[in-house]
């Protein structure tokens, strides 16, 4: 995370892309990784670190990010991509961790290939 004051949004490649909060971080990040790479989102969903203690964070259920609070995957799910969805009722240490694992995923390197600031 970059810690730059006042700024919200990402860098991807040197691209400054300005966001009004952590949650169009995370999904304008996706979006973009998703666009660009053919297979991005099978590989983040087969990752271990989609998974939290109560949540999966991308799946193309929306009913699956959500199994113990099903009522939340209306509410607090986004599609992203065609067919794919990200848990959106997420701390911003939890949205890091998504962001940080779809950088892995896409063979990017945090603060080099990408930055971002949630806000």
């Amino acid at each position: 995370m970059n810690h730059t004051p006042g700024l919200i949004g990402f860098s991807l490649r040197g691209a400054w892309h300005h966001c009004h909060s952590g949650k169009e971080v995370m999904i304008g990040l996706l979006q973009r990784l998703a666009q660009e790479q053919a297979g991005f989102c099978d590989a983040c969903y087969r990752q271990e670190d989609n998974r939290g203690r109560s949540r999966i964070y991308i799946s193309k259920n929306r009913y699956e990010l959500y199994q113990l609070t099903p009522e939340f995957a209306e509410t607090h799910s986004e599609e992203f991509v065609p067919g794919w969805f990200v848990a959106t009722n997420l701390s911003n240490p939890a949205k890091d961790n998504v962001i940080r694992m779809a950088i892995r995923v896409a063979g990017l390197t945090h603060n080099v290939d990408v930055t971002y600031r949630l806000g």
